[in-house]
């Protein structure tokens, strides 16, 4: 069994009790309603009673289940994690698998591009889950609570490595420069933003939530300005067309 501390807290990661192994449906309604309160409320926010409320169930059943809030939150960000994994996992291996075949060829990498952009914003703003799990990752990259080393390494690092190929391939730079991890870091940015902080897009445009035409409004809009940092928007002229939505569409 491995602890990782998260600020104040101890993760035991590795070693549930056997009967966390056993499905439960109190036990994924506990995680579901957790998960979606510690994204709003943050750790120290919420209290085991609102959380065994919100689960509908008794008080006791967390510490049956989890040994107490502690293990329910390790349960909720493993759960994150892997909701990263399964969300961005297959793009990720697409745009590795392109830049490799692509080389230093500028419309293959701005065709590889193109896909990646679609691919990551369907997956991260097509599912309104992410956005409670997005909340609890950016809590912990805020504190860089040791937590975040495990995250870090199953989701950001790889997401970093392989835009760092897409970027250094575009370049003509060496994936691990400084200047090719800054630029990743900016296009991290660009992306993430639409979920941390989506309110302020939100606001400004009177949107209460991304539906398919506002994702491709994004996706248009994110592609564009993606194959402008990497300079290559003159090779992908031709790929990228504007969403077919009427303004009315947009609101």
């Amino acid at each position: 069994m491995v602890a990782v501390r998260f600020g104040a807290r101890t993760m035991h990661v590795g070693g549930q009790q056997a009967k966390n192994n056993v499905p439960d449906v109190t036990r994924a309604r506990l995680v579901d309603n957790a998960l979606h309160l510690f994204a709003r409320h943050g750790y120290d926010g919420v209290t085991t009673r609102t959380l065994s409320a919100a689960a509908n169930t008794n008080i006791s059943s967390i510490a049956y289940h989890f040994g107490g809030k502690e293990g329910l939150y390790e349960a909720v960000f493993s759960q994150v994690r892997a909701d990263f994994q399964r969300a961005i996992g297959p793009a990720l291996t697409s745009l590795s698998h392109g830049v490799a075949v692509a080389g230093r060829d500028k419309k293959s990498l701005a065709r590889v591009t193109t896909e990646f952009v679609r691919s990551f914003f369907n997956a991260m703003l097509g599912d309104p889950q992410m956005q409670d799990r997005t909340a609890i990752v950016a809590r912990e990259f805020a504190r860089r609570s040791e937590g975040f080393g495990l995250f870090y390494s199953e989701a950001a690092r790889p997401l970093q490595t392989a835009l760092a190929n897409l970027v250094a391939a575009a370049g003509n730079l060496s994936p691990e420069s400084p200047e090719t991890i800054v630029q990743v870091q900016c296009l991290i940015g660009q992306m993430v933003s639409f979920l941390i902080i989506r309110q302020v897009l939100w606001t400004r445009l009177n949107w209460h939530s991304f539906t398919p035409e506002r994702i491709d409004l994004i996706i248009h809009e994110a592609t564009i300005i993606t194959l402008r940092a990497l300079r290559l928007e003159d090779a992908a002229t031709a790929q990228v067309t504007a969403p077919a939505m009427r303004p009315a569409e947009f609101r």
